[in-house]
């Protein structure tokens, strides 16, 4: 390393250690230019080391010794040149003789929805599927609920909270005296077209998605069931999170009543009622125009 310091000036110079340079390993140089009384001094001290020894140095040692560092970072960057240009060849090669059949076989053990397991083998683009004969000794993954959830919440007299199970069997309905069904899952069709009055708007379980636009379509279709003397069920896929969020969002926006004061109604009606993070911060941060603020406030 050279390194030059002066009132106007500061230069580095960087030598690294290759085997065609050997003594640049060793080497290091410090250049100080003395700056006495506010004016430049003519005293120029250099010293430097090498292999242990540090002695005083003339101007023309130091500029001997510049030459060298310059021929040295030539060469450095010569050899750097000639190694970039080796490697992008080799590496130009590699993707000219690249071939799916040089791949590995690769074998993956798939568990299906039912608890069928397969073993996939990939041959370059050749896939082969068999059984797996081999059961594991441990259980382990998770277990599938193939019972179906037909608990109804009922919030209001004509407003109750359900999953897609029960907006599906016409038993539950008829048992609720249900006439209307909002609809707000993702990819799930209506059932009874012919026999119940349906609203549908296929919402996203996502924390980022904006619940609360929802609210005001939703809040009059509910409306509209009321004043026709019906009842309105709103279900979701698992009826768990945006049907609970638009429950809720109603109650807020038409009973004037507070968050906390909602959700404490809709999970004693439904106990596993759970919006995901995002739409839990849009409802408290729900502020609908002329609601009342203070908890505990209802209005029948």
């Amino acid at each position: 390393m050279l390194e030059l310091h002066t009132s106007h000036m500061h230069l580095r110079f960087f030598s690294c250690g290759w085997q065609c340079c050997p003594s640049a390993l060793s080497q290091v140089i410090i250049l100080r230019c003395a700056n006495e009384s506010s004016q430049f001094s003519s005293r120029i001290e250099v010293r430097y080391m090498l292999m242990g020894i540090t002695r005083e140095a003339t101007a023309n040692d130091l500029t001997a010794q510049i030459r060298e560092e310059k021929k040295t970072r030539s060469l450095y960057c010569s050899v750097l040149d000639i190694y970039s240009a080796n490697v992008m060849h080799s590496l130009a090669q590699e993707i000219k003789s690249f071939s799916k059949n040089k791949l590995r076989k690769q074998c993956t053990r798939v568990t299906t929805l039912s608890g069928r397991r397969i073993i996939e083998t990939w041959k370059g683009s050749i896939v082969q599927v068999v059984e797996d004969t081999l059961q594991p000794e441990t259980a382990c993954g998770y277990v599938q609920d193939n019972s179906w959830d037909l608990q109804v919440g009922c919030i209001k007299p004509h407003l109750l909270l359900g999953s897609q199970d029960a907006a599906h069997d016409f038993g539950t309905l008829r048992k609720y005296k249900v006439t209307h069904v909002l609809n707000v899952a993702y990819g799930v069709e209506n059932a009874f077209p012919d026999l119940f009055i349906y609203k549908t708007l296929s919402i996203l379980d996502l924390p980022d998605a904006d619940i609360i636009s929802y609210v005001q379509e939703c809040a009059q279709f509910i409306d509209q069931a009321k004043a026709e003397k019906g009842v309105v069920l709103v279900h979701c896929n698992s009826g768990v999170s945006r049907s609970v969020s638009v429950v809720i969002g109603y109650l807020m926006l038409r009973e004037k009543q507070a968050f906390d004061d909602a959700f404490a109604l809709v999970k004693s009606a439904r106990s596993v009622s759970c919006p995901n993070p995002g739409f839990m911060e849009q409802l408290k941060n729900f502020r609908p125009q002329g609601a009342t603020q203070a908890n505990g406030l209802n209005h029948d």
